[in-house]
């Protein structure tokens, strides 16, 4: 019989595993040990300290590829389906999707390969093959869907392509074209057709050049507007306040006379083909002195 100061003692507090591993408490300090493997989480209580009179406490295992309630339900509902060849390829397809994302297979099969080999006889190929005609079928309008696999497995390519508006297409086209009984020898034909299509690129327009006036015309027109321009410096050297002014219109307006005689000295040489650059030291040619049709080199060469 226990002593009463021990039936007295209040009953010690199991711990969780969260406050095991949190706590990170060390096997003489927490009653847990946690081993942690790649297959296995396993929790294990270990014996307590005999002189405390302790007993083994039982042990408790996790293992992942144990299935919960809800997977053993959905694996089995995915089962009936394939095993009966229910509704339609889309249904067959849609359960080894979820098979194989949920990994319901894991608690007898260690790979999805091996699942599809052991319980119903067929490779990966085939299996990908009616998952990714199932997507397809998702891919279309509800209620104008393809009817069987081959239909659906020649718009694959198309979706695995990254174009779920063009798998729409294809699909519209091969309908408008057997009276909405598409075969896949149609729709596979339709796909080619498509594809083939070089892409249409709007013709470059060409903006039309705008029509330039004869040149003499403008010429004649640009000589006309210079002469107004001089008639107006003329009147202004002319203006009684001239000299009075004249310092400081030295002083602004000098070099930009001068850069603009010389240009029109430069016009004129082009059109009466003059040279205006000495040929002996190409310094700049400028009128001579009493004859302004006579140039003369500005360094003094003659």
């Amino acid at each position: 019989m226990a002593p009463d100061n021990e039936k007295d003692r209040p009953a010690k507090a199991a711990p969780t595993v969260s406050t095991a591993i949190s706590t990170k408490a060390s096997l003489t300090d927490s009653p847990l040990e946690v081993l942690v493997s790649r297959d296995t989480l396993r929790v294990d209580r270990i014996d307590p300290d005999p002189a405390d009179g302790g007993d083994r406490g039982p042990q408790e295992d996790y293992d992942p590829a144990r299935l919960e309630v809800y997977d053993r339900d959905a694996l089995a509902e995915c089962e009936t389906v394939i095993e009966r060849g229910l509704e339609t390829f889309y249904a067959i397809g849609r359960s080894l999707l979820t098979i194989r994302d949920r990994r319901l297979y894991r608690e007898q099969y260690g790979t999805f390969e091996d699942y599809l080999r052991d319980r119903w006889g067929i490779d990966r190929t085939y299996a990908n093959r009616l998952i990714q005609s199932a997507k397809v079928v998702e891919t279309l309008p509800i209620g104008n869907t393809p009817t069987s696999e081959a239909q659906s497995r020649e718009l694959v390519p198309l979706l695995m392509a990254g174009q779920p508006e063009e798998v729409r297409r294809v699909w519209a086209e091969a309908n408008e074209r057997t009276g909405n009984k598409p075969t896949a020898a149609v729709i596979r034909q339709v796909r080619e057709d498509r594809n083939a299509k070089p892409e249409t690129t709007r013709p470059e327009v060409v903006e039309p050049k705008p029509r330039r006036r004869p040149l003499p015309d403008a010429y004649w027109d640009a000589i006309y507007d210079l002469e107004k321009i001089v008639k107006r410096l003329e009147r202004l050297h002319r203006d009684d306040r001239f000299l009075v002014n004249r310092k400081s219109l030295i002083d602004k307006h000098a070099r930009g006379l001068s850069d603009v005689h010389d240009r029109l000295f430069d016009l004129d040489g082009d059109l009466s083909d003059t040279p205006s650059v000495c040929h002996e030291c190409d310094e700049r040619l400028v009128p001579g002195e009493g004859d302004p049709l006579r140039n003369r080199c500005s360094g003094g060469c003659g």
